[in-house]
């Protein structure tokens, strides 16, 4: 039986009321209701718009379009190719955390300043992928209206149940707030400075390739980098701390 495409009740097969008539695409309206879409034609578009996906089926939806691609591999590396860098990145954590049951360590040798979580371009970082516990340093992924970006924060309450963590920055105290879980990158388990004896140590064991000069100019680049910001936290102490660091590889070069 024909609906009404206004109000959407349905009209008598019988009916003589119908101002407006399609029969051959089985369309109508009441006449009251023609005179009210006259009024306000927007309740119509409203109404007779499509629902909006959820998440969770546009994600079956795009998954099976990937996966009835012949060249799905590519396809997908393609779109990974098309989102922000950073973004990706933090896609790449995301799925190597939930797809790792056990608590999995890594050990990185950080070329960038991380003013949050006192780290320092040469330093050695551990992080851990394991659940996070209050007072833990960890590794965020956020988006405002600049793009993606990534920060440090504390945890200060934890909600599993919700999936939630209220968190706050170490530097400005009065920044906290509340986050999902999966913003989450990974925990900064240990930071183990350049001039450590342990440094030294965990880069044989773990065979970790580095170059000194390598490492001068990750310094040189974020002394550069923090002289141009305006807003930098504690920027001539930080400044200091890397050229401090910069005469400690070059007097470990002499020594080697």
């Amino acid at each position: 039986m024909t609906k009404c495409e206004y109000c959407g009740k349905e009209i008598g097969l019988l009916a003589v009321g119908y101002t407006w008539l399609d029969k051959q695409n089985n369309r109508a309206m009441h006449d009251k209701c023609l005179e009210e879409y006259k009024k306000n034609p927007e309740r119509l578009k409203e109404s007779t718009k499509t629902p909006e996906k959820t998440t969770e089926e546009l994600g079956k939806e795009i998954a099976e379009k990937i996966l009835n691609q012949p060249d799905r591999m590519d396809l997908l590396f393609r779109i990974f190719d098309n989102l922000p860098p950073k973004l990706t990145i933090w896609f790449s954590s995301l799925m190597k955390n939930r797809s790792l049951s056990n608590t999995h360590v890594e050990v990185d040798l950080s070329p960038f300043v991380d003013i949050g979580a006192n780290i320092f371009p040469g330093d050695l970082v551990i992080r851990k992928n394991r659940d996070p516990r209050i007072e833990d340093t960890v590794e965020i992924f956020s988006r405002d209206t600049s793009g993606y970006f990534d920060s440090t924060v504390k945890v200060k309450k934890i909600n599993f149940k919700e999936g939630k963590m209220f968190v706050y920055n170490p530097l400005f105290l009065e920044q906290k707030g509340e986050l999902a879980l999966n913003s989450m990158v990974g925990i900064v388990d240990k930071v183990i400075r350049y001039e450590d004896k342990e440094w030294e140590k965990i880069i044989k064991t773990l065979n970790i390739e580095y170059d000194n000069e390598e490492i001068i100019t990750w310094i040189e680049n974020a002394i550069e980098g923090i002289n141009k910001s305006e807003n930098f936290f504690d920027k001539e102490k930080t400044i200091k701390k890397l050229e401090e660091k910069i005469k400690i590889i070059k007097e470990h070069n002499k020594c080697s």
